[in-house]
């Protein structure tokens, strides 16, 4: 829609669009000066939320960031606002009221307390009533209600403005401040002392609410502590108990010391081996160079043999003795045995050689005896270094033996050692929990975590009245609503309405449009603009007689059509008479001819039928001009003969009404029969419609004729 389109609608409708929000605003002011006065009484608590919230079981200070915070405060929101908390106020607010033996402004007027009596009787209010004792009053209703179901209390606490729950709900407002730990509450009702006592005690059952739930979170993080505490005291007295028991079982006095001396004890054992090895390979090579001389001394073989036998008896039980004492304290009767035996055996291998000295000890022998004492002497070298690489072999499997068992002992321990460290920490950081929740225990016992920082105050004037921007705003959407309400009546309005739906509607070219006369605008020069849409029809009229002249001197055949009753076809055909009459021209009807309203009927000539006009029309001018009026479409049908024989055909439409399947059928058959295509006459338009196709309206004001 275009803004000059929209604005003249807003001129047509400008009745409904003023009057109705007016009557709007008006219903409102009648409505706002019956209405009670409210009083809003306010104020102020400091919950501390953020703070206590900030430190965490463990005692460490915990962040609290932008969406824990609004969480905080919504819990807060919730617990104000929530039935109990608010059914605990009303409870107290109604003990209060039963106390008071007169109407105390301060606190309930005189209307008001007068109302309550018209629920409660004399002697239910003397028996729920302790004069100026308040929290006796309160016990009396709770074990009232108690004991009593569908009773007056119950029904004042669940329908009536001041006491019932939903009631108290609807009037109560709570928001923080800003990004404090500051709520701020608001209450209103009709009565000034109700306002303020009702949100007294409103904050004063949220502050006892919230300090209980508090109290009670303590007490179950204690509880929670104390049990898990018993827990970790009792896995970590396990855990040590089985370290303390896998220690003993292995022996274990330092883990690491130990495996450390098995390490320097088995390298020290590979390097006196291997030293042991080379001296022994050294001794044998030397006792097997002398040997190799004592073939000279065959006669003295028994006494080598017997000195043999000795030394490997002396072998034997040297070896015996070393197996024995690496555990010297399980045998010492056996060790001092084979020491008494090796004893003897030496004395006796001394007494042998000393024989063979001795038989040797000739002049011939010195050499013998030299050389045997390098024997002997090597001989026993040798022994005792054989003897103590067998003993170092012995020692040395013990030392792996020792090693092999030791070693799986590491990871065993550590795993022990692991379980006693978790268990130990567990043991800590609950200790720690519990010891933090015994302090913020005496934190809640020595002091209050919120307080009240304005108390609710007494209003003292009722609230500012909006009657004027609610009489504003009524109007306004009034006058929204009642726009919106004509601008979806236009946009689906389903008339034709305008040129430019009509010739979408009908396909047929548009030759002109006349106003509606009904509804006649008084400042419109209607004569004006009907003598201007017929001028059109007749210079149409004129271009089609000129075309024709050139072969027929018969005049022209005008039809003048409708697809339903009631479109005007009557009213065009006396406007284009007078206009053609007016001009000198002869008009030839048939039709309704006698609807034609003239003073001068001179130069009209009706007709019976279209038969009539066909048999003198031999006689008739080329400036004559033929009008044929048929009857619509839909009750009459198509006359053959006259369409056949039309020079123009004129199709007049009605802009108020809707264009129907019957109408496009109606057309569609007309069309077939007709040689020529009709064009199309709107009759019945708007102004505003009318304005829109053909631009500026004659005016009666001849001064605002360009505004129009």
């Amino acid at each position: 829609m275009k803004i000059s389109t929209f604005i003249r609608f807003l001129i047509r409708n400008i009745f409904w669009l003023i009057s109705v929000p007016i009557a709007m605003a008006f219903l409102v002011y009648l409505f706002l000066n019956k209405a009670p006065k409210d009083y809003v009484s306010s104020g102020l608590v400091y919950t501390n939320a953020a703070v206590a919230k900030g430190i965490s079981a463990s005692g460490e200070a915990t962040r609290v960031d932008y969406y824990t915070s609004n969480n905080l405060f919504d819990n807060l929101v919730f617990l104000i606002r929530s039935r109990q908390t608010i059914e605990d106020a009303s409870l107290h607010l109604l003990a209060l009221h039963l106390s008071l033996s007169d109407p105390n402004p301060r606190i309930i007027s005189q209307e008001t307390y007068d109302e309550i009596k018209d629920h409660i009787s004399p002697e239910l209010w003397n028996q729920l009533g302790v004069r100026n004792d308040e929290e006796k009053t309160y016990l009396n209703l709770q074990d009232y209600l108690g004991k009593n179901i569908n009773t007056p209390v119950e029904y004042l606490l669940k329908e009536h403005p001041n006491y019932g729950v939903s009631n108290i709900q609807s009037r109560l407002t709570v928001n923080r401040k800003a990004a404090s730990d500051m709520i701020e509450l608001n209450y209103r009702s009709n009565d000034p002392g109700v306002t303020q006592h009702t949100l007294k005690r409103i904050i004063d059952s949220f502050m006892n609410r919230y300090k209980g739930l508090r109290e009670s979170e303590n007490s179950s993080s204690i509880r929670y502590f104390e049990e898990q505490l018993k827990l970790a005291v009792e896995k970590l007295r396990v855990s040590e108990s089985e370290i303390k028991s896998f220690i003993s079982a292995n022996r274990i006095l330092n883990f690491y010391e130990q495996g450390k001396y098995l390490d320097i004890a088995k390298l020290e054992q590979d390097q006196d081996e291997e030293k042991a090895k080379r001296l022994s390979s050294g001794t044998a090579a030397n006792l097997q160079q002398i040997e190799s001389l004592f073939d000279v001394f065959s006669k003295r073989g028994k006494q080598i043999d017997e000195i043999i036998t000795i030394q490997k008896t002396i072998q034997s039980k040297t070896q015996e003795l070393n197996g024995l004492q690496l555990n010297a304290a399980a045998y010492p009767s056996q060790i001092a045995k084979l020491q008494q035996e090796l004893k003897e055996l030496n004395m006796l291998a001394d007494n042998v050689t000393a024989s063979i000295y001795q038989s040797s000890n000739t002049q011939e022998g010195i050499a013998r005896k030299t050389m045997l004492d390098e024997w002997l002497k090597l001989k026993l070298q040798h022994e005792e270094q054989l003897q103590a690489l067998d003993v170092m072999k012995n020692r040395k499997e013990l030392i792996s033996d020792k090693i092999a068992a030791f070693a799986p002992l590491g990871a065993e321990l550590k795993k022990l050692e692991r379980e006693v460290s978790i268990s130990e920490n567990q043991y800590l950081s609950i200790l720690q929990g519990l010891n933090q929740a015994y302090l913020q225990k005496y934190d809640l016992e020595t002091s209050s975590s919120q307080s009240v920082i304005d108390e609710p105050n007494f209003p003292g004037k009722p609230q500012s009245s909006r009657k004027m921007v609610l009489i504003a705003g009524t109007s306004f959407v009034g006058f929204i609503l009642t726009l919106a309400c004509l601008l979806g009546l236009y946009f689906i309005d389903p008339s034709i309405r305008n040129a430019e739906r009509a010739s979408a509607k009908t396909q047929l070219p548009l030759l002109s449009a006349y106003p509606g006369l009904r509804r006649k605008r008084w400042w419109v020069h209607y004569p004006a603009i009907i003598e201007l849409q017929t001028r059109k029809i007749i210079s149409e009229i004129d271009l089609v007689r000129h075309q024709k002249a050139a072969h027929s001197n018969q005049g022209i055949v005008i039809l003048v059509t409708s697809t339903q009753k009631g479109e005007g076809k009557s009213f065009l055909i006396s406007k284009l008479v007078q206009a053609l009459t007016d001009e000198g021209k002869f008009v030839h009807i048939a039709g309704q001819a006698d609807e034609i309203l003239l003073t001068d009927r001179s130069r009209i000539r009706e007709y019976n039928s279209w038969q009539d006009i066909q048999s003198g029309r031999t006689h008739f001018s080329e400036t004559d001009v033929i009008i044929i009026e048929m009857q619509d479409m839909l009750s009459g049908g198509i006359p053959v003969d006259p369409v056949l024989h039309a020079d123009m055909s004129i199709l007049v439409v009605n802009a108020q009404r809707t264009w129907s399947q019957t109408d496009r059928q109606l057309l569609a058959q007309f069309l077939k029969l007709s040689p020529i295509q009709p064009q199309l006459v709107l009759n019945k338009m708007r102004i505003d419609e009318l304005r829109e196709s053909y631009g500026k309206i004659p005016s009666k004001l001849r001064r605002f004729n360009k505004y129009v």
